[in-house]
């Protein structure tokens, strides 16, 4: 599944969005259940 996702994603830039956020970079991931929790402890200690 995930690599269908993966396979299937297309970059987009804001404009396309319809967003006005400049100079912002998202980056979007899939984690299983037992992952989000040590990834978004990793993310804000850095």
């Amino acid at each position: 599944m995930f690599s269908l996702c993966t396979k299937e994603a297309k970059s987009r830039n804001w404009s396309e969005l319809g967003l006005v956020m400049k100079d912002k970079v998202l980056r979007f991931e899939v984690l299983a259940e037992d992952e989000w929790e040590a990834k978004l402890n990793e993310m804000l200690q850095a």
